[in-house]
């Protein structure tokens, strides 16, 4: 979607016609536009019937969606969307069309959240792209086909499309995601094993600390006979209960500085 590239529809018949299309559970077609809803702008994409077959995760209250599903005039809010423009909201305005509120989605965890879903050639048309797509989302479900590779229908969609159409696999996207991850985890790792040491060499000089500064102490249980073991232990059981309260606390600390580091963060979403 990026530069506002535009598809033409008809490229939905040829990728159903294709080679392989017996292993296609759902051809998605979607057109993207922002709109400006008071002072909140909401994303919302215009959909076919196929969505709900390419998204079978979509519920609405915990039901599993069927007729909710918007049309004619009708919006479907993800879930942050809804709560972004006041959770009760029956009806939006978009451009210069107002929108019944057919449904608002139970969080799914993905983008769906903070977008609105209208008819195709609603949003087509309040647009002026009649006929025109950003994106053709296509699902693949079938056991018995010869072809199980998904890369296979991803290279028969590529020759159906017209030379400036980029084909994608979820697979190769996780890839890209799951490279950021590692590097982002390496980092982590790095800074975890420096804040290890710290520590470790904190507590050394902690113990030493303790222990020199009650020589004398130690020197007269030792005088009355005490084994050198106990005085041991007496020591170690100071450090674990140090280990236990500061683990506990830094525990309950760290958790929730990100739980508010997370809901500022999803806050700012809403607000872009």
């Amino acid at each position: 979607t990026r530069g506002n590239a535009l598809l033409p529809e008809h490229y939905v018949d040829s990728i159903r016609s294709m080679e392989h299309a017996d292993m296609l559970s759902a051809v998605s077609p979607k057109l993207y536009e922002s709109f400006s809803v008071g002072d909140r702008n909401l994303l919302v994409v215009g959909v076919t019937a196929d969505e709900r077959k390419a998204k079978p995760w979509w519920l609405i209250d915990t039901n599993v969606l069927t007729t909710e599903f918007p049309f004619g005039k009708e919006v479907l809010l993800g879930h942050y969307a809804a709560a972004n423009l006041g959770g009760d909201v029956t009806e939006i305005k978009l451009g210069d069309e107002t929108f019944l509120v057919s449904g608002v989605l139970d969080e799914t965890g993905s983008p769906d959240d903070f977008m609105a879903f209208v008819p195709l050639a609603a949003l087509q048309s309040m647009s002026n792209k009649t006929g025109m797509v950003n994106l053709i989302e296509v699902s693949t479900s079938c056991i018995s086909c010869d072809a199980m590779d998904v890369n296979t229908v991803a290279k028969g969609i590529a020759e159906v499309l017209p030379p400036g159409a980029r084909v994608s696999t979820v697979d190769q996207i996780a890839q890209a995601q799951m490279g950021t991850l590692k590097k982002i985890m390496g980092f982590t790792t790095i800074i975890y094993l420096v804040v290890l040491f710290l520590c470790a060499f904190l507590l050394i000089n902690y113990m030493s600390g303790a222990v020199d500064e009650r020589r004398r102490e130690i020197g007269m249980l030792l005088a009355m006979g005490m084994d050198p073991r106990k005085i041991a232990i007496v020591f170690m059981s100071k450090v674990m209960i140090f280990a236990v309260i500061g683990g506990f606390l830094g525990y309950i600390m760290g958790s929730g500085v990100s739980m508010l580091l997370g809901q500022m963060g999803r806050l700012h979403w809403r607000k872009t």
